[in-house]
């Protein structure tokens, strides 16, 4: 596979004077998101502009990757991508803001092809069979290896080509449009400011009462302050479950640590004397050891709430899944997915239907009147 390795920022230049006369670029990163390092960090970025293949190293201690941004910024440049959702998170982190894509997973999917991976849709479409053994190998450990560079330029080299199937496919199927229409939905997303690392999750709560929770939350912030110091994933520091049982039985603490098959944190002590801070917190705001964190819903709450999940399971069932079966006979299960999948349905029945494309509005009312369905409370005339 013959590609341009760059690890400097002369290079670099070359590399960005090359991309300022194509319409259109194949673009991929490999990343590393809280696997083996702290973090969402960049490791690689595959740019094939049909003629070259740049594999640009922003891990390198002489290359500045801010200096690509601009171009990849090119509204007039198309980015042709495959499932680039991730991606984008991280472009947008780094304070880069690409416009002008043309996601190959998502088109495929309107054209009913099953979900899979670039592999999977380039053996079904061009029968090309590549090599995926390097997906989930270390892309933050230098120096990479010929392998990893070979698999990270096939994922680039072929998408052009693939986007070209892809399109014609489309304009047989009239589709292209509704691919379109996507695309230019995809250029409105903003990931700006959005937490990476987000270690807290709602479930986490479940189950839990106001004094074991203030000592689980205590304890998952101090795993991530020590991962972030030393570098570290999450994981590596300490293990949740642990932490969890650490939370519910306080005192219980060396028990659990000598208990076979747990892993016991590392810096094991920081966490035991914060446990006990937290014990203190927990008597000074009169934390209760036995009221849920998650405050059970009044009988009048209940109610409620249960009378709108049976409305809209009615609506649902009533309007909605008789379109869906419609959608699915005409246009694939896999498209009918992104076209009217459960969570659009959801969206639709309360009231939440900016993000829905012309398309999509177009093929439900369709189907709609087909059916003999008044759709009028969803899409008020």
């Amino acid at each position: 596979m013959l590609y341009k390795y760059i690890t400097h920022n002369e290079e670099l230049e070359d590399c960005i004077n090359n991309l300022k006369d194509v319409n259109a670029i194949a673009i991929d990163l490999e990343f590393d998101k809280n696997r083996y390092a702290y973090g969402f960090n960049l490791c690689l970025v595959q740019i094939f502009t049909g003629e070259d293949c740049f594999l640009i190293d922003p891990r390198s201690k002489d290359i500045d990757i801010q200096k690509l941004f601009p171009s990849l910024e090119n509204n007039n440049t198309q980015k042709i991508v495959f499932a680039f959702g991730e991606d984008l998170r991280l472009l947008h982190s780094l304070g880069c803001f690409p416009k002008n894509f043309f996601d190959i997973a998502m088109a495929a999917k309107l054209l009913n092809h099953p979900p899979g991976s670039l592999g999977a849709l380039l053996e079904e479409v061009l029968d090309i069979k590549v090599n995926k053994s390097s997906q989930n190998s270390n892309w933050l450990k230098r120096p990479l290896t010929d392998k990893q560079l070979d698999y990270a330029a096939l994922d680039v080299v072929y998408l052009p080509k693939l986007k070209e199937a892809i399109v014609k496919e489309a304009i047989e199927e009239g589709k292209l449009d509704w691919i379109n229409e996507e695309n230019a939905a995809f250029d409105k997303l903003s990931y700006a400011g959005v937490e990476n690392n987000n270690f807290i999750k709602k479930k986490d709560k479940n189950g839990m009462t106001e004094f074991e929770w203030h000592l689980f939350k205590g304890l998952l912030i101090l795993r991530e302050e020590i991962a972030e110091k030393t570098g570290r994933p999450s994981y590596h520091i300490a293990d949740k479950d642990f932490l969890k049982e650490m939370a519910l039985h306080p005192n219980k603490n060396n028990g659990l640590a000598n208990k076979k098959g747990n892993r016991t944190p590392i810096r094991f002590g920081e966490f035991k004397t914060q446990l006990k801070q937290l014990i203190q917190e927990c008597e000074t705001l009169n934390l209760s050891e036995t009221e849920p964190v998650n405050k059970r819903l009044s009988r009048e709450e209940s109610t409620k709430l249960q009378t709108k999940r049976n409305m809209a399971e009615r609506q649902k069932n009533q309007y909605f899944k008789p379109i869906q079966k419609e959608i699915i006979e005409n246009q694939g299960e896999h498209a009918a997915t992104l076209i009217l999948g459960n969570r659009v349905i959801a969206s639709i029945i309360a009231g939440e239907t900016e993000e829905l494309k012309n398309y999509q509005i177009e093929l439900i009312k369709e189907n709609a009147k087909k059916l003999k369905l008044d759709l009028s409370l969803f899409f008020p005339e």
